[in-house]
């Protein structure tokens, strides 16, 4: 899905005049579609927390984030952040296509991305085992997922990683 950030804009401003608009908001996270946008929101908003975040959860907001990134950066910039970034921005990478974003094109376009990375330590099929995780007792993500996860929270006014 082309324009994420506008998207997210959108839904923003939807939520915003709905007298119901957080509730909404919430039932929109289990939407296989538009789950990613609304978990961005929602950390943006400031309305979920990374320990709020299920294990699927954690890992769609790290696949929004990167692709957010994509869309904002282009190419180059996210090819500097694998480089500058390196393990972190790797295990951000893994994540995100373990993750099940439904913007498959999206991630396809990532992994060619991370490619082309010169100097990359870890083969391409490396990158598809998905991340190592816990659960906490209250069922909340925790260890690889929870870190992946504040990475994914980290960002500008704009939802997008600025790592």
């Amino acid at each position: 899905m082309p324009f994420r950030t506008r998207a997210e804009a959108m839904l923003d401003v939807l939520v915003t005049v709905l007298d119901d608009g957080e509730t909404l908001l919430r039932n929109l996270r289990t939407d296989p579609a538009p789950a990613p946008t609304a978990l961005s929101l929602l950390a943006r908003r400031e309305i979920l927390t990374p320990e709020d975040l299920t294990e699927p959860e954690s890992l769609l907001m790290v696949a929004e984030s990167l692709l957010q990134l994509c869309e904002a950066t282009g190419a180059d910039g996210v090819r500097e952040v694998l480089r500058q970034q390196g393990r972190e921005a790797e295990e951000a990478l893994r994540a995100a296509l373990a993750s099940g974003h439904p913007d498959r094109e999206g991630l396809a376009d990532l992994q060619a991305l991370a490619e082309r990375v010169p100097g990359s330590a870890r083969p391409t099929s490396a990158l598809f085992s998905s991340a190592a995780t816990e659960r906490t007792a209250d069922g909340a993500a925790s260890g690889a997922a929870e870190d992946l996860a504040l990475l994914a929270l980290k960002g500008d006014a704009g939802g997008r990683v600025t790592t």
